[in-house]
């Protein structure tokens, strides 16, 4: 199921569709489904990774240009920010978003052809464990899932609003 959430951000997943082929509208909002459920200030403290696509500080520097991860703030914060400074550019849905695409364009263009079933396993479990061919098959089959989800909703004749409210349940 595509949480609402995530389709709210289908006119900025647009832009950076445009901005960044191969990269599809229903390619990033799948990643942003499986990342962060389409939540702005979602938090992995774990990695640690920020925002709408779960950005990790490496490539949100490499991609995006950020200079410095968010600040922890000095008292603990509760989900989905953790205590992060949530005024970061990397919770900026623009950066966040445009971040990712460049990302995910690049996973594409270059591993798109080899693993033409899986490159998009490089997003989460890096480019090293995609050449070396072990993907996840949870995530693999979560991504194929629910890009075929987002493919018929955005695809359908009449994608309103009220059309994808009816199909998601709501």
């Amino acid at each position: 199921m595509i949480p609402p959430e995530v389709l709210a951000w289908k006119d900025l997943a647009q832009k950076y569709a445009d901005l960044n082929p191969p990269v599809t509208v229903a390619e990033l909002l799948t990643f942003m489904t499986l990342e962060s459920s389409g939540v702005q200030f979602a938090v992995n403290a774990s990695d640690p990774s920020w925002g709408l696509y779960q950005l990790t500080f490496p490539i949100a520097k490499a991609y995006g240009g950020l200079s410095e991860p968010p600040a922890r703030l000095e008292t603990p914060g509760t989900p989905p920010s953790w205590g992060y400074d949530t005024t970061s550019q990397v919770f900026d849905p623009d950066f966040n978003m445009g971040t990712a695409a460049k990302f995910i364009a690049h996973l594409k263009k270059t591993w798109g052809t080899e693993y033409q079933d899986s490159w998009m396993i490089g997003y989460n479990e890096g480019e090293t464990n995609l050449g070396k061919g072990r993907p996840d098959p949870e995530y693999l089959a979560a991504f194929t899932s629910r890009l075929a989800q987002l493919n018929e909703l955005l695809d359908a004749p009449d994608n309103s609003n009220d059309a994808m409210d009816e199909d998601l349940g709501t």
